[in-house]
């Protein structure tokens, strides 16, 4: 063993960490990002989200990105309706396409065969997003040895290729009228638990409380969504859920939640009725 005194000043001496989005997604081929939430709950509007703010080195939510080339690797859904999606967003990020790849293929199982063919489509790219997890896993992902295998050859796709990843995955519960709770976030993503406990950040998205007005009635309930860190292994403190509502016209998810900062070329307005501040999208 060495010297504590020793061992403390090669650490110091390191160069700082060259995450790719600040506390949540270091530059490592053993880390992995999991976007986690039911069905229509809005994971690939976010997921979106991250990929024009890595586009364009944009803070996600306060995390400062490096800007770098990303690829949004599709396995489900209309492309069509994607690709709205990707010319609607690009109003907000002027110059993201530059730096934005996408591929729309049916599911690919990430066995040799389909490692070869990954690694094909991602190969020169930083990080990726893959949408959805569970194709990509040989067998059944709700066994761990099949979930420990595709981990295994995940981790090497990110060996072989230099590029990051995060997946979108789904959680247990179908009944929309049931209100996950915080202290069970971590045991309602679906699948096997060795995805989660592998991941170096996991965040879910979930509806946020529907509001009551001085009376206790309740209020039409806006587009508005609690993202839960629910594990985040790089960050320094704990991360708090933050308040997002969903702008339709731009398709950005918005923070409302008042500890988080957003860059200045989001034009922010006072709503007349509620008196609160909101960010209603990116401005060049």
């Amino acid at each position: 063993m060495k010297h504590l005194s020793q061992v403390r000043n090669e650490i110091l001496a390191r160069p700082p960490a060259n995450d790719l989005i600040q506390d949540l997604l270091p530059d490592s081929s053993s880390a992995y990002m999991l976007i986690c939430g039911r069905s229509g709950i809005g994971k690939t509007f976010l997921a979106l989200n991250i990929l024009y703010c890595l586009a364009t080195g944009t803070a996600f939510l306060s995390h400062k990105t490096k800007q770098c080339r990303v690829g949004y690797l599709s396995m489900e859904g209309s492309d069509c309706k994607l690709l709205n999606r990707f010319n609607t967003l690009s109003t907000s990020f002027p110059g993201a396409e530059d730096n934005i790849h996408w591929h729309h293929t049916l599911a690919i199982t990430l066995n040799e065969a389909g490692i070869s063919q990954i690694e094909e489509i991602i190969t020169g790219l930083d990080v990726v997003i893959i949408d959805p997890l569970r194709p990509l896993v040989p067998g059944d992902y709700t066994t761990p040895k099949d979930a420990n295998t595709f981990l295994k050859n995940l981790q090497r796709v990110q060996n072989e290729t230099s590029t990051r990843v995060i997946l979108i995955h789904h959680i247990r519960k179908p009944d929309r009228r049931v209100k996950v709770q915080p202290e069970d976030l971590q045991f309602e993503v679906k699948g096997a638990a060795e995805y989660v406990e592998a991941a170096t950040t996991v965040t879910l998205l979930e509806r946020a409380p529907q509001p009551k007005d001085s009376l206790g009635k309740w209020l039409p309930r806006p587009d508005d969504r609690l993202l839960h860190f629910i594990k985040v292994k790089d960050a320094p403190t704990d991360l708090k859920p933050i308040t997002l509502r969903f702008n339709r016209e731009r398709m950005l998810f918005l923070p409302l939640t008042k500890d988080y900062q957003v860059e200045e070329h989001y034009h922010v307005i006072e709503d007349g009725k509620t008196g609160e501040t909101v960010q209603t999208g990116i401005y060049p």
